[in-house]
């Protein structure tokens, strides 16, 4: 079970529809990735200073976002380059503001 329980049941991402974006067919990460659309959703919040989930969820671009920050933790699981994802998602930050 996740620590994130609460926040993932609303999460904006399905896990079933993370998985098809990377192509993950199996159930191992399943945890993992659910944590990473919970902490992902509030990075992307957070870099376009959104305090609202609700007008985060509007924004045209959020969503895809999300996708990509999951997507980039998940295949750097490793070696991942926070400052990296924080500078793309920051250039990205004025759709977001539109």
């Amino acid at each position: 079970m996740s620590l994130f329980l609460d926040w993932r049941c609303k999460s904006m991402i399905s896990l079933d529809e993370m998985k098809n974006y990377l192509r993950i067919d199996f159930d191992d990460d399943d945890t993992l990735l659910e944590n990473l659309i919970v902490s992902s959703e509030r990075l992307c919040m957070d870099i376009a200073r959104i305090k609202s989930k609700a007008v985060f969820e509007k924004k045209e671009t959020a969503k895809i976002a999300v996708m990509y920050a999951v997507a980039y933790q998940y295949e750097h699981r490793e070696d991942t380059q926070a400052i990296g994802l924080g500078v793309f998602l920051a250039g990205k930050r004025r759709t977001w503001m539109l």
